[in-house]
């Protein structure tokens, strides 16, 4: 390689190194969170007659928890949609019910003693 060619490569790649320099990653545009300023409470008012009021309590109270900062539980989520979170909450709240009555119907079963140690007439701890 000459002297002519290895210029001409030496400004080809200072162009390369001005190009990359000048090129920036795209910044992707911020989304806005959407800020409700009503209250959970008042959030949750169209849906008084549509779900139980044990329910919307429990709901309550578990959503409305203060934080250390003193924002409420609901507030430091990203999404929080009221309607589709009593949905939710409805469904998880049927499945816990019928877990619960599981677990009493074992309670129940485990408490009996069995038929041997009842013919028996004594009961072995």
């Amino acid at each position: 390689m000459n002297d002519k060619q290895f210029s001409k490569l030496i400004e080809r790649l200072d162009k390369i190194e001005a190009l990359l320099l000048n090129i920036q990653p795209k910044k992707r545009p911020r989304q806005t969170k959407i800020v409700d300023t009503r209250t959970l409470q008042e959030q949750m008012e169209p849906f008084r007659t549509q779900y139980a009021s044990s329910l919307l309590r429990e709901f309550w109270l578990y959503w409305s928890q203060k934080t250390i900062s003193g924002k409420e539980r609901w507030q430091l989520e990203r999404v929080f949609d009221v309607p589709k979170r009593l949905e939710t909450w409805k469904r998880k709240e049927e499945k816990w019910q019928w877990e619960r009555e599981q677990r009493e119907a074992l309670k129940k079963v485990d408490e009996k003693p069995s038929r041997r140690m009842r013919e028996s007439g004594r009961i072995v701890l």
